[in-house]
């Protein structure tokens, strides 16, 4: 529903929908990268976060969220490589929350913007 309304609203010129790292046909760079319930266990690797880093524009944003024990889990690797991005100056963090991701099974993640 929020995919079909944006270029209703006037502020987009082009919707595009792509999987990372291969980005198929989707030629960027991007105002906006939003990626949504791709970073959990045994999926998305964290390096995919340099393939966003790739596809957006400079002074454009990166949506994400992770889950919060994954991403708490040094060994997955997403604090390290986001921290690393911030300090190689490819980004910088506009806002980080913790929220409910599946209440039902009491799982927060972490919502990123930057």
């Amino acid at each position: 529903e929020v995919a079909s309304a944006l270029p209703n609203q006037g502020g987009y010129t082009q919707f595009v929908q792509a999987c990372c790292p291969d980005l198929g046909d989707a030629h960027g760079p991007f105002d906006l990268c939003i990626c949504a319930g791709t970073f959990i266990p045994n999926h998305a690797p964290p390096e995919t976060l340099q393939s966003l880093v790739k596809a957006t524009q400079p002074g454009g944003f990166i949506c994400f969220s992770v889950r919060k024990h994954f991403f708490d889990d040094l060994e997955s690797g997403f604090s390290t490589l986001q921290q690393k991005l911030v300090d190689e100056g490819k980004w910088e963090l506009v806002t980080k929350e913790e929220r409910d991701y599946l209440p039902k099974q009491q799982i927060n993640a972490y919502y990123f913007a930057y």
